[in-house]
């Protein structure tokens, strides 16, 4: 398997000319602010969910009776395997019963926890979340009751952070996209003569297609087009 700098760095460098091969040796810094840019590319594509291939599906998370509010985090009181971007669903099991759906605001967990009786319940019916940086408060209701069940959470997390070094192991379609995308980053330092057109067309039409892919496998249709 390549490493990323033989895999993307080296081949956005030629796609900007700075280097005719990629049997070429790089200098240091060529190879270090490459990584810069690279990392920053990937950490705007994790704000993206169409972009955000890292999906996790965390179980056997913990709550306690009494407490409906927690945070949810590589350092909250929920503790995430990978930092969370935003959850997107979740499920509660106790024995053969369960509960489960899609997060909700706080507004609309604010208007509909109607509780007159102060009823508590082993299993939750609805669980809001907002998505903060860098852990999101997530709350329960009703109250979890004694010896509530278990509580899963899906969601999306950061793109790792790279380095030259490492072996490049991501889907199908994220290679040439991130060779394509370092290019056009880089070819603001590197300007290519007669404009970059052809590689801002190749960037949209590779990030189009894994958006696409993305958007099957979560059932929410046609991606909008890549700006």
């Amino acid at each position: 398997m390549a490493t990323y700098e033989d895999a993307i760095i080296k081949p956005a460098y030629v796609a900007v000319n700075v280097i005719q091969d990629t049997s070429e040796t790089i200098s240091t810094t060529l190879r270090d602010n490459a990584v810069v840019v690279l990392n920053q590319l990937l950490s705007s594509n994790s704000a993206e969910r169409l972009m955000g291939y890292n999906v996790v599906h965390q179980t056997g998370l913990t709550v306690t009776a009494g407490t409906a509010k927690y945070t949810f985090g590589t350092g909250g009181t929920l503790v995430a395997t990978s930092r969370p971007v935003a959850i997107t669903g979740w499920d509660s099991a106790s024995g053969n019963f369960a509960t489960g759906g899609e997060p909700v605001s706080f507004d609309v967990l604010r208007a509909r926890k109607q509780n007159p009786t102060a009823r508590r319940s082993v299993l939750p019916e609805l669980l809001a979340a907002d998505q903060a940086y860098p852990s999101i408060t997530i709350e329960l209701f009703p109250v979890p009751d004694t010896s509530p069940g278990s509580l899963a959470l899906d969601y999306w997390t950061i793109l790792a952070v790279v380095a030259y070094g490492d072996t490049v192991t991501v889907p199908e379609g994220w290679e040439r996209y991130m060779v394509l995308g370092l290019a056009r980053e880089l070819s603001v330092r590197y300007p290519i003569e007669g404009g970059r057109p052809e590689l801002d067309r190749n960037w949209v039409e590779a990030k189009t297609a894994i958006s696409a892919r993305v958007a099957a496998i979560l059932g929410g249709g046609a991606p909008p087009a890549a700006a």
